[in-house]
């Protein structure tokens, strides 16, 4: 067992044994078997190498909502009459106003994930709609650390409704 260990381990330090290779069958196994490890190390190793390097990270370049101004590629918008269409046109904020000025909205929510589906489109809406919507269409992206609009829903029930 000493001379298969010192073998194995001088294989991993790429040096020729002082002695002999194994002549014993259970020698040759364990080199057999340290070889087969390194093999499957190596390929892995390669395999998520080529991967690393010629798959680049798909990104949108946008990473708050200021920067649909600043950019050309995508087109974007909200429902008309919506609570984020109104809420970004009464903003304090001269970008918010000018993100409304300049989008192109549309009518309903389902036209607008339509178009972020099939075109190069920001849809800006509420964030609970659109986390049900990702779970519908995984290849929905939120672009955004948290929410520049933040409101609750609430719902109405008549007195002694069962709840």
């Amino acid at each position: 067992m000493t001379n298969s260990s010192f073998i194995v381990f001088a294989s991993l330090l790429n040096q020729d044994p002082v002695i002999s290779w194994p002549t014993s069958i259970s020698g040759r196994i364990v080199l057999l078997f340290w070889w087969l490890v390194v093999m499957v190390v190596l390929a892995m190793y390669t395999a998520n190498l080529a991967a690393f390097l010629t798959i680049t990270k798909m990104t949108t370049g946008i990473s708050k909502i200021e920067d649909l101004l600043n950019q050309d590629r995508y087109k974007w918008g909200t429902v008309k009459d919506t609570h984020p269409e109104v809420a970004l046109s009464n903003s304090v904020r001269e970008d918010f106003k000018n993100i409304i000025r300049k989008q192109d909205a549309v009518l309903t929510t389902d036209e607008g994930f339509a178009r972020v589906l099939e075109q190069d489109y920001a849809f800006i809406y509420e964030s609970p709609i659109f986390e049900f919507m990702k779970r519908k269409f995984c290849n929905l992206e939120k672009v955004g650390v948290g929410e520049f609009l933040s409101f609750d829903y609430a719902f109405g029930f008549p007195p002694d409704s069962p709840t």
